[in-house]
This record gives structure tokens, C-alpha cells and sequence, in this order.
């Protein structure tokens, strides 16, 4: 699939593209729009199947992607680098894009995580949390056990986030956030995004008025939950559109943010809780990532050299190349 093939400035339902398992997209341009949708995340997403230079390849494909997507539709996107820069780009009618955080822990040999089925984090992988901090890169727990949760907490200069994760209590399954991990929220400043994956937020088989799988009313019962636990500063959501199939029901589609607001409204959810809800409590994420990246540099923190190959210190001459 290329962008070339794909026009998002139509409504793409019903046009079933190859290559995409659940066969159409989740987001265009005029469903961005209905569903009110004022800033959005793109996830810049390497498989474990590729290591080295060739992850190096395609992480950098899809970055550039993004801003391709910006340059395709410069009256809708706008590359969006910092806090600030969310919200100028918002105040001027434009949806900010941008690719904002990474995950420790997800090489498929552990490299970054500690024997990753157990959890946990090497030595290396604190040196990545380390580094995210200082350029003010966000650090995303969504994909990691339960133990690399609490050793990112415990290593973190800066907050946190879930990107897509719902809540454990409510849902047993391991993507999900423990309630003992979501208290740690609150104190570090951190942030867990409500997923709509449907057996994230009820699991495999779960049945409600005689209907299979999860719906709106289950996510929202996971923001109530999560609000409960980790405080309404501590709360947001992350659809995870277009790298999964099979949602709640009435969250199929990036449109279903309208629907959603209307369950959180019913429930008693103010004008201002819905705010922190909807972006704001993201924007004050990235806001104390870019304030904990600059006191770092300030201080004269520089990058751990430990882990850097010989290569970087090595010229053509030490190479004995003419």
C-alpha cells in the first residue's frame, strides 16, 4: 500500500485496500473531521522480525511518511514538534501530526527489556529511558509486562504514558494496567490512553445484553476506572486505529470519539474533566517531557557513550581508507 494509491480526503468505509488485514482503513480526512478529532498521533512502528539497520530503514520510511501525509494535505496536517506547537497548530483550524514517543522494551530478543516475558529492564534499557528523557522523547509502557512498567516508573525522570492500554481490574489481560501501576501515575506524572481493542477492554469472549464483544459502554467503563484510580489528570485515550481490527462496538472508526463524549457527558463528566480527557491531559504530558529535556541538557547531561560502536570514534584514516 502505497500513499500515492490512497486519497484521504475521502471518506475511505467502504473501500476495501490490500494489504490491510481488517481491509479498510479506520481514519480519513472527512471521519478525522466528524468525529472532532483535534490532534493526531501517528504510530512510526518497526516489526521485531527486522533488527539493525534494516529497523533503522523502515523506522525512518514512516517518519518520513508522516511528513509526507503533512505535504500531501498541508490545509489539514501540520507536523507538530512540541506542546506548543500542538496547540498554535489547533488554534489555526489544522490537525496537528507528529510521532512523539517510543517504547523501551519491545526487541523481540530483549535486548532493551530483561528476559521479556518476565519483565523488567537490562541495564541497556535504563540507558534508553535515560536518553528518551533527554531529548524529550515520551516514554510508552503500553506494550511491556507489568514488572517493565514499574522499573520505567522507577527510572523515569519525566512522565510516562500508555498510548494504548485499558485497565487490568476491569479486563484481565497482561496489555493492560494493574491498579497498583496506574497509582504510580499520580506521582510521576504519567498518563494511561483507553484503548478500544475490543479483548482489551472486555477480553476474548465477553457477552453483555446478549451481544458478543465490548462496547462503548465497557471503554467508558474503563475510563471511569482508570479516573478512579489514577486521577482525572492521569486519563486519556488511544484508539489504536489502523494497527488493529476488531473494536468495541460503536468504536469502530475514528468517528466514534462524538459518541463517546455524549456516554462521558451522560455520566456526569464536566466540560473541563472531558478537556483533560479528550488532549489536554496529553498535552501536559509532553509539555513536562520537553521541561525535564531541557533542565537535563541545562545540567550538562549528555548521551551514555557506553553503548556506542567503535565506528563512531573511528575515522577513514584509522580505517586505513584513501
Amino acid at each position: 500500500m502505497k500513499l500515492s494509491n490512497i486519497d484521504l480526503s475521502s471518506n475511505q468505509s467502504s473501500l476495501k485496500i490490500d494489504g490491510i488485514p481488517w481491509g479498510c482503513l479506520h481514519t480519513d480526512i472527512p471521519r478525522l473531521k466528524e468525529g472532532g478529532v483535534g490532534a493526531q498521533f501517528w504510530s512510526v512502528f518497526a516489526p521485531t522480525s527486522l533488527s539493525g539497520s534494516a529497523a533503522v530503514q523502515v523506522t525512518m520510511e514512516q517518519i518520513d511518511l508522516v511528513h509526507q501525509l503533512c505535504d500531501k494535505y498541508p490545509e489539514t496536517f501540520e507536523m507538530a514538534y512540541t506542546a506548543q506547537e500542538v496547540r498554535d497548530i489547533f488554534a489555526a483550524g489544522k490537525i496537528p501530526a507528529g510521532p512523539g514517543w517510543a517504547d523501551p522494551a519491545v526487541n523481540a530478543d530483549g535486548s532493551f527489556a530483561h528476559e521479556a516475558p518476565l519483565g523488567g529492564l537490562a541495564p541497556f534499557g535504563v540507558e534508553v529511558v535515560k536518553e528518551m528523557n533527554r531529548i524529550g522523547m515520551i516514554v510508552d509502557i503500553s506494550h511491556v509486562h507489568e514488572a517493565t512498567m514499574i522499573a520505567a516508573l522507577d527510572c523515569s525522570r519525566a512522565p510516562v504514558m500508555f498510548s494504548h492500554s485499558s485497565t487490568r481490574a476491569l479486563c484481565a489481560h497482561p496489555r493492560d494496567v494493574p491498579d497498583a501501576v496506574l497509582e504510580r501515575l499520580k506521582t510521576n506524572g504519567g498518563l494511561v490512553m483507553v484503548v478500544f481493542l475490543s479483548k482489551f477492554v472486555a477480553g476474548e469472549f465477553w457477552v453483555r445484553g446478549g451481544q458478543v464483544g465490548a462496547t462503548l459502554l465497557e471503554v467508558a467503563d474503563h475510563i471511569d476506572h482508570a479516573v478512579k484510580i489514577a486521577g482525572i489528570d492521569h486519563v486519556g485515550i488511544g484508539g489504536d486505529f489502523d494497527g488493529v481490527s476488531l473494536f468495541a462496538k460503536g468504536c469502530e472508526d475514528v468517528t466514534c470519539y462524538v459518541m463517546l463524549t455524549a456516554e462521558l457527558l451522560y455520566r456526569g463528566y464536566t466540560k473541563e474533566q472531558l478537556g483533560k480527557i479528550l488532549g489536554l491531559n496529553a498535552i501536559r504530558v509532553m509539555e513536562e517531557c520537553e521541561e525535564v529535556a531541557k533542565k537535563m541538557k541545562e545540567d550538562g547531561e549528555l548521551a551514555n557513550e557506553a553503548h556506542f560502536g567503535e565506528e563512531l570514534y573511528e575515522t577513514n584514516i584509522m580505517k586505513g581508507i584513501k
